[in-house]
């Protein structure tokens, strides 16, 4: 086969324009001028016209924050492509209105439009709508909460951006990946500081890139965009006089932003003043972000908007009310994320590691080599627990069939925290988070290299014991229970104390997993109804050497 790039796709001059409008940021023209060529080139059948308008009044809709006419503009522009018969714009568009979905909290919504995008995806030859692919996924992965695997297709994206020599992407990509990283950093930092530096660090090499690249194309709404970035950047070095000299340049500007951005750039300032030591201007600020937060939440369903009001209400010093709003996210985020996981994003996000094989000009195979590390990191998250990082329940069911059933020697139990909702309820969330990964990291440090543990859901975990005697298993087991009741836990909250009840079982030969794990759980609850802080056996005959683990 031939080493040339497929042909670039005929273009009209007017969508031509339309999109150089939407990639230099001038929106609100994008979404002037974009109908009436919609409406046009609908009306004389010229249908791959009509998909490239409607999805470009659709982009810009979005970075207005109109979500819902966004939403309409992507449709038509599927719908366009599915008349043409154009898998690539067909698939650009799905991508682009599961993106929509996920920012709007239309979960079911977004991984259908997934899985019609994954449908098409066989199909798509050009670098340009791999790269649009990308994007689309990115931002997916971010409105569902998924910082790491978004910064990874970002920067696969933006590989491609600056390869193709398109400086409009490459500003948006380069953009967006700030924003992302800045999320993510604030994430990782108190559990891997180390992580958040070097991520940090990052960030003001890739600001430095930024900076003369939004001066060159000289968008007035990418001006706005750099200023966010480059005050995220000085807070996140421990700048925060030059952040909030940023942020206030770009506000006494009174910029026409959506009030989303808007509220967002108060907030910032507030903690930039907070920081600075100057409570009542921080106040101050965080009443101007009051006051736009309605706007900010009718044009927008998003749950990272509860995590803003949340921020607001703490800033304002209304604690409680702070602590509720961040309750909800935190329910929703890992609703989001469990759904995700569990579902067809992982197949989506394999499919890409296969483009490769399609893109023919090998500098996009060396670059679709990353990608495919990429995907193979992402679908490692797939099968991990986020907080413990051990394996969630979909990752340990794997990891058992791919060991087999039917062995001697295993011993299966359920464990799970005792009144963990009581430490929600008096500590708060995040203690209660701290605990589970602190558990973790206490049961891990008393197994073997060979023995499996993981994150069953909630607070309960799943261990799986090989190669161990009955005897020795029930020893292992109730060694577990004292190191956890004996562990100081005071670091995490003062006074506190943390007891596990556990209940196992050998499974039999040939026992569907489902069935060993329901025996497990009906002892679990016997351990509960027995005062809890105790193992429930059900361990007949020896199946293995009594070797201490």
């Amino acid at each position: 086969m031939s080493d040339a790039a497929p042909a670039p796709r005929p273009q009209a001059p007017e969508v031509g324009a339309l999109q150089a409008a939407l990639a230099a940021s001038r929106f609100e023209s994008v979404v002037a001028e974009g109908p009436a060529l919609f409406r046009g080139a609908r009306d004389r059948g010229d249908w791959g016209a009509a998909s490239d308008a409607a999805l470009c009044v659709g982009r810009a809709c979005s970075n207005l924050s109109r979500a819902e006419d966004a939403l309409r503009w992507t449709q038509e522009s599927a719908q366009a492509a599915q008349q043409l018969g154009d898998a690539e714009r067909e698939c650009v568009a799905w991508g682009q209105l599961a993106m929509e979905q996920a920012r709007g909290d239309q979960l079911a919504q977004a991984l259908d439009a997934l899985g019609e995008m994954e449908r098409r995806l066989p199909e798509v030859h050009r670098e340009g709508a791999v790269r649009a692919l990308l994007g689309s996924m990115a931002a997916t992965l971010y409105g569902m909460g998924l910082t790491a695997p978004a910064l990874l297709a970002y920067e696969r994206a933006l590989v491609i951006a600056e390869a193709e020599g398109e400086p409009g992407q490459v500003v948006t990509l380069r953009t967006n990946w700030l924003v992302v990283a800045n999320e993510h950093r604030r994430l990782i930092e108190d559990e891997d500081p180390a992580s958040a530096v070097g991520l940090a660090q990052r960030m003001e090499r890739e600001l430095a890139l930024l900076e003369p690249a939004v001066a060159a194309l000289d968008a007035p709404r990418g001006h706005w965009r750099l200023a966010h970035v480059t005050a995220a950047v000085h807070a996140a070095a421990g700048r925060p006089a030059e952040a909030a000299a940023v942020l206030q340049r770009v506000l006494d500007g009174s910029p026409a932003l959506p009030a989303v951005l808007l509220s967002s750039l108060w907030v910032d300032l507030a903690k930039a003043r907070l920081a600075l030591g100057e409570p009542d201007r921080a106040r101050e600020a965080a009443q101007h972000a009051a006051a736009l937060a309605d706007t900010a939440l009718s044009q927008s369903r998003r749950s990272l908007h509860l995590q803003l009001r949340s921020e607001i209400a703490e800033l304002m010093g209304r604690p409680e009310e702070a602590l509720a709003l961040h309750k909800r996210f935190h329910q929703r985020a890992r609703a989001v994320l469990v759904a995700a996981v569990e579902t067809r994003l992982e197949g989506s996000l394999a499919r890409l590691s296969a483009l490769d094989a399609v893109v023919e000009n090998q500098r996009l195979r060396a670059q679709n080599q990353g990608l495919a590390e990429g995907v193979a990191r992402m679908s490692a998250l797939a099968a991990t627990d986020p907080l413990t990082e051990l394996f969630n329940r979909r990752g340990f069911e794997a990891e058992l069939q791919r060991l087999g059933e039917g062995r001697a020697g295993r011993v299966l139990a359920l464990i799970d925290v005792d009144h963990f909702k009581a430490i929600n309820d008096r500590h708060g969330h995040a203690t209660g988070d701290r605990v589970l990964r602190e558990l973790a990291r206490c049961l891990g440090a008393a197994l073997r290299p060979r023995d499996l543990l993981a994150r069953h859901g909630g607070e309960e975990f799943a261990l799986l014991l090989q190669e161990l005697g009955v005897g020795a298993a029930a020893g292992v087991l109730e060694r577990m229970r004292e190191v956890v009741a004996a562990h100081d836990w005071s670091a995490i909250a003062p006074g506190l104390r943390v007891t596990v009840s556990l209940g196992a079982v050998q499974p039999a030969p040939d026992e569907p997993l489902a069935d060993a794990l329901q025996r497990a759980d009906r002892l679990l609850y016997e351990a509960k109804h027995q005062g809890r802080d105790r193992v429930a056996c059900d361990l007949p005959g020896g199946a293995g050497p009594d070797a201490p683990p």
